[in-house]
């Protein structure tokens, strides 16, 4: 069982026996830790510090609590709460009063926006863009600059303790072996949802003083000469001063994705053969009723302070490009071609001369058939309220008319 303490702002310290944590490591670099447990003979002295702001010990981090909620029950009285990463806390709470402008390297950046707030750094330079254009970067809280920092490089990050990771992808690529249907992999799910579908966006970056922006900017994706210009909400962000960024921004917004996600615990993985899976790592994934043959990535880790609980792993989604789309699409359409006639919108006859469909003649007997279906005549008779028009079917809570009208 790994050891778990709360420590208040003053510093002192108390273990906190019979409580369980489940932590959450999820790829955007947030790492939150949710406990619970009920008021014993043996923590209750640790028990009266688990309340707001004061610290969370676990696995040698330490874990601000935000949210606290307590309640009573059979076990007693019982409290659960959720706590942040220290590192959040340290730089939303540390703020830069002044700013930068110019040609910037990421290094120079990172020095700005990270500048007495006590914590240090580590670049891989490898795939980043050796410098942006900024405008007026500055002027927030360290947290913020450094997201913008890792948006306008395409970066992202990890850390632990005072120390900032950063490059192009943090994780690795493992070849071999690789999760495939039917072998390793059972019931997989593939959803595709176009609720917020969309084929066009504009984007607003800083105001200026008259009402006016200093950058602004539309973007309309290729899906727009299939499916028309289909508006998304507008992407209004003072954080933005340069084009191109603002441009990224706003396709990312509009993305179109394929959503794909497999969970594994430890256990599981170590059985088909992963070993030493990290945050960030690309897998490779075969999944032949889905025509997908792509890697996913470890998305999250969710571990747990009870040592009999296997880690978690959550992997997703793979981003399907609107070139993949269309020519998705054209495929389609080629097919649909060869089926229906472009002057009648009929199917053609030789498309249904198939074998194993019914052919043509077929169908004409079956529409014709006198037998299996009602007449002219009898339908005038069925109609008339002579011969029980309206007639009702079902249980009298369930009535309703043959047309499909209410009773």
């Amino acid at each position: 069982m790994a050891i778990l303490a709360v420590k208040d702002i003053s510093g002192i310290a108390e273990p906190l026996p019979g409580f369980f944590a489940t932590r959450s490591n999820g790829i955007e670099g947030e790492k939150t830790l949710n406990v619970t447990g009920y008021k014993t003979d043996l923590n209750q002295h640790g028990y009266k510090l688990v309340k707001n702001e004061n610290i969370l010990i676990y696995k040698d981090e330490e874990y601000i609590i935000k949210t606290h909620k307590e309640k009573t029950s059979k076990n007693g009285v019982g409290v659960e709460v959720t706590a942040l990463h220290r590192i959040f806390d340290d730089l939303i709470n540390y703020r830069i009063y002044e700013e930068k402008s110019g040609t910037l390297r990421i290094n120079a950046m990172l020095d700005f926006a990270l500048k007495g707030t006590g914590y240090t750094y580590e670049v891989d330079y490898t795939d980043l863009p050796t410098s942006v254009e900024v405008q007026n970067f500055g002027w927030d809280n360290s947290l913020a600059l450094l997201r913008s920092i890792l948006e306008k490089f395409g970066a992202e990050f990890d850390y632990a303790g005072k120390r900032i990771y950063i490059a192009k992808k943090i994780g690795s690529k493992k070849d071999e072996p690789f999760l495939r249907y039917k072998y390793n992999v059972s019931e997989p799910e593939k959803e595709i949802d176009t609720s917020s579908f969309a084929t066009y966006i504009r984007g607003y970056g800083k105001q200026k003083d008259d009402g006016t922006y200093v950058v602004q900017a539309e973007y309309t994706s290729p899906l727009a000469t299939i499916y028309g210009i289909k508006h998304a909400d507008p992407v209004k962000d003072e954080r933005f001063t340069d084009k191109s960024s603002l441009l990224a921004e706003m396709k990312n917004k509009l993305g179109d994705s394929l959503d794909i996600s497999l969970t594994f615990t430890a256990i599981e993985l170590a059985n088909m053969g992963f070993k030493d899976v990290r945050k960030g790592d690309y897998l490779w994934c075969v999944i032949e009723p889905f025509d997908i043959n792509v890697q996913l990535r470890v998305l999250t880790i969710e571990d747990y302070s009870n040592d009999k609980k296997p880690p978690v792993f959550t992997f997703g989604s793979v981003t399907k490009k609107a070139s993949d789309l269309i020519a998705d699409f054209d495929t389609t359409k080629k097919t649909v071609d060869k089926v229906i006639d472009a002057s009648t919108g009929t199917i053609k006859a030789s498309a249904l001369n198939t074998a194993g469909l019914a052919l043509k003649s077929d169908l004409d007997a079956h529409v014709k058939n006198t037998d299996i279906h009602v007449t002219a005549s009898e339908k005038l008779t069925w109609d008339s309220k002579e011969s029980g028009g309206n007639r009702r079917i079902g249980s009298p809570s369930d009535e309703y008319n043959l047309d499909g009208s209410d009773v």
